[in-house]
């Protein structure tokens, strides 16, 4: 008998998403499961504006959305919308100019590329981050900061490895740090804190709650949910991470294959 009542949360890179696409099979495991009765929900460090709109929009019908950490979206509903202060914006564009850097904030509704002059933006072509997904802001800083856009910003990222202590002057925001990349998350907000709204509001029982994921910025969700799956790719960082369950060989349609096994 296949299980229902579940609400099943999913990071969206490296864990669905590869390539810009997701897979054949995982749209269609994924569909099932929410046709059985059960909730999926993306569950990602992306803004909801900064999702991609064919994994959103597409055939997927999802459940509802937690999007970095401070934005909850279900049942056609906002259950949670936190945002970044307009001085916080400010200041992550002062870092930028400074350390002449790039970074992308992450709006509810869209993303903007900081790129100041004389910046190396060469991390558009090696990596994810690419321009065409956002807009792109080098000179008019000031008029970015006094439009409406400034006051949607939930999350940003600075597009270059920094130290704790180079970002430590953010109140607002807690960091996680990657080898190309740094995360900046409004304080007080995780991947768990975006299950526990869902649990709360749609009356989720916690031993029913999964969570699917595949690098640091899952952590919190896998560390919360009653049941932890990770992804696991070659080389991986998390390999010593006690998930529930880890998922090997072919990541692309992990995730199908762990649902048509159990649900």
């Amino acid at each position: 008998m296949s299980k229902t009542g579940y609400a099943l949360f999913f990071d969206i890179d490296g864990t669905l998403y590869f390539d810009g696409k997701i897979s054949e099979e995982n749209v269609r495991e994924l569909n099932r499961v929410r046709e059985n009765g059960n909730m999926i929900f993306i569950n990602t460090g992306r803004s909801y504006g900064y999702c991609p709109p064919e994994l959103v929009g597409g055939e997927v019908l999802w459940s509802g959305f937690v999007c970095g950490s401070s934005y909850v979206y279900a049942n056609g509903r906002v259950l949670c919308d936190k945002r970044l202060s307009r001085e916080c914006v400010g200041k992550v564009i002062d870092f930028c100019i400074e350390r002449c850097l790039c970074a992308v904030l992450e709006g509810v509704d869209n993303a903007y590329f900081i790129i100041p002059d004389g910046a190396d933006d060469s991390f558009f072509t090696k990596t994810s981050f690419k321009k065409g997904a956002a807009e792109t802001v080098r000179d008019n800083f000031d008029s970015f900061l006094r439009s409406e856009a400034a006051e949607k910003i939930t999350k940003i990222s600075f597009l270059t490895p920094l130290s704790p202590e180079d970002v430590s002057g953010f109140d607002e925001l807690w960091f996680i740090h990657f080898d190309t990349y740094t995360e900046g998350i409004l304080r007080g907000y995780t991947k768990a804190s975006g299950i526990s709204v869902i649990e709360k509001e749609l009356a989720v029982p916690h031993e029913k709650t999964v969570a699917f994921g595949d690098s640091a910025n899952d952590i919190e969700a896998l560390d919360y949910a009653h049941t932890s799956v990770l992804v696991m790719h070659g080389g991986s960082a998390m390999t010593n991470y006690p998930a529930t369950e880890k998922i090997t060989g072919e990541p692309t349609t992990a995730i199908a294959r762990y649902l048509k096994e159990n649900f």
